[in-house]
């Protein structure tokens, strides 16, 4: 990944939040549909991190899912 990307999640039952993590660090929770986070890679390391999605009904239980990805970084000649 390069960049920004934006993570969506696309779930049929009722939700009350879904939370996005970055290696275990809570960054977006958002309480509305369409549920989504724009992640700015570029502010992270070269590198391999995990990205989790947490998804919580109105009775708290928690669905999640997760996935590494690699951060490609490049700097710039000066």
């Amino acid at each position: 990944i390069i960049g920004k990307i934006t993570i969506f999640v696309i779930i049929e039952e009722e939700i009350e939040r879904v939370e996005f993590k970055i290696d275990g660090i809570t960054l977006h929770k958002d309480y509305l549909p369409p549920f989504f986070f724009t992640w700015n890679t570029l502010k992270y390391a070269r590198g391999t991190h995990t990205i989790k999605v947490l998804a919580y009904d109105m009775e708290k239980n928690a669905f999640y899912d997760e996935m590494n990805v690699n951060v490609i970084s490049f700097k710039r000649k000066e």
